[in-house]
């Protein structure tokens, strides 16, 4: 970013001379956390709009809902904040005094922040990615034409739909537990909400099976040929960040700004796809154009394959083992899971190339969620015309899919495995609802007080020396000397 406050020419100080002037007295642990903050805005900034530094409030506040989307930690948003007053006034542009004193950027501060805090989050259903969508990203990941980074980000997309991932679950996985068998692709999870050390669950499978296609059936190999050419090959994370320009990636980890960003870019750049001579291109028309990219949040992949499969009437345990709620880790699960997933994407895929996916699928409830969020996000700014011509392009490329014949598929019902049910790891056949607990202590139980008496009566007993608060290093409000101990 350029900073007006930075002289330059004939006499003027050396530029570190002048940054260390204008931070002033503040501390080097205060200027890093502005810095950094300032850094995942400039970087949304300029892969988004194109410049460095907020023109207006509604930028700052359109990068907001990104963070509100992608869960950030609730100090991001008042690090934020922060940072728009300590940066702003320092580098002297003339926008920086008008952001500082915009009240409706406030208002969207203090909102985001309740959205993130654990009490006052809200559960916000993110709009499942249509079919013309996958299948644009497909051709988009086989187009040699596009940056070479923003097409592995396409691949990286449709693992997670296919996969049924969160962002967390696929930046998690390490390249080198990511390979191509015979099934397909296949990786190990090992951090995510469920699995890691000290959990329950410690590992999980992952299988995108090779069926898991509606245009272009080369799309898994040429993303992972894409992606083995990343560096450093022994990182502890998938995607890195991507270059400005997206043509590679960086040796840091993206993180949740960046993947709003290359999401954004992303979905931007995606054509309607043409059927030409048996094989699906791009072609001239943008697919989701002005504002519709932002319909779709990060975490749309994986409302994907759920949302279309209870179209299609596939049992609610079938569906929880595609998104792997209420995993085990045991052999069993393993072995089931990677045979249900072959069933379910097949009888995904088998829907999406009939010619009715539009209306089987019910995929104007995706589109209608989408609007309703870019109405949330732009108010009037928006033109609803816009969702009508989205949906007119999704059935006629839900039309165009129809007839294509798919020999690779396996059809009939989807059921689980007898062994996954012999073993009581699918919870087949359990009451829709258990009857309410009522509430309050249990039947016999003492009442809290004496209970709260005799935990410190028991805690005297087996604890008699009088407990001890450490005050911290370097003093601070518990600075001074320890009571209750003889001698200090």
């Amino acid at each position: 970013m350029a900073a007006p406050a930075l002289r330059s020419g004939d006499g003027a100080p050396d530029l570190y001379t002048q940054a260390e002037a204008l931070c002033g007295r503040a501390r080097p642990g205060t200027i890093r956390l502005r810095v950094r903050s300032w850094e995942r805005l400039e970087r949304w900034l300029l892969a988004v709009r194109g410049h460095a530094f907020p023109r207006d409030a509604f930028e700052v506040g359109l990068y907001v809902h990104h963070l509100v989307e992608g869960e950030a930690a609730p100090s991001t948003v008042a690090h934020l904040g922060a940072a728009l007053s300590w940066v702003g006034a320092r580098c002297g542009h003339p926008q920086a005094p008008e952001l500082a004193a915009d009240q409706v950027l406030r208002k969207k501060l203090d909102w985001a922040s309740l959205q993130l805090a654990e009490d006052g989050r809200e559960t916000r259903k993110a709009p499942r990615l249509p079919v013309g969508v996958l299948l644009a990203l497909e051709v988009f990941v086989c187009d040699e034409s596009q940056p070479a980074g923003l097409r592995v980000w396409a691949w990286g997309r449709l693992v997670k739909a296919y996969g049924t991932l969160r962002w967390d679950d696929l930046q998690r996985v390490r390249p080198d537990r990511l390979a191509l068998r015979s099934a397909g692709l296949t990786a190990t999870l090992t951090r995510t909400k469920t699995t890691g050390a000290g959990k329950k669950v410690a590992t999980l499978p992952l299988l995108v099976p090779y069926c898991a296609y509606l245009g272009r059936p080369e799309w898994l190999e040429v993303g992972h040929s894409l992606l083995s050419g990343v560096l450093p090959v022994n990182r502890d994370f998938l995607l890195p960040r991507p270059l400005r320009d997206f043509s590679g990636f960086g040796t840091k980890p993206a993180d949740f700004s960046d993947a709003a960003a290359a999401n954004f870019v992303l979905l931007a750049a995606l054509r309607v796809p043409v059927l030409r001579e048996g094989s699906w291109v791009p072609g001239t028309d943008l697919l989701l154009p002005e504002c519709l990219s932002d319909g779709f949040t990060n975490h749309s992949e994986r409302a994907t394959l759920p949302s279309a499969l209870a179209c299609l009437g596939v049992s609610r345990d079938a569906r929880d083992l595609l998104g792997r709620w209420g995993p085990t880790g045991s052999e069993e699960y393993t072995r089931s899971y990677r045979r249900v997933i072959r069933q379910v994407v097949s009888a995904f895929v088998q829907a999406a190339v009939q010619g009715d996916a539009y209306a089987r699928l019910d995929e104007e409830d995706a589109v209608v969620d989408a609007s309703r969020r870019l109405a949330e996000i732009y108010g009037d700014k928006f033109d609803p015309a816009l969702a009508e011509e989205l949906q007119a392009k999704l059935r006629t490329l839900a039309r165009e899919l129809g007839g294509s014949v798919r020999r690779d598929l396996e059809v009939g019902p989807v059921s689980l495995p007898v062994e996954l049910l012999e073993a009581g790891l699918a919870q087949v056949g359990k009451p829709a609802s258990l009857p309410a607990v009522p509430p309050g202590p249990r039947p016999g139980a003492a009442p809290p007080k004496r209970r709260r008496a005799e935990r410190r009566e028991v805690s005297a007993r087996l604890h008699p020396w009088p407990a001890v608060r450490v005050p911290p290093q370097g003093g601070g409000v518990l600075a001074g000397p320890r009571r209750g101990v003889p001698g200090l």
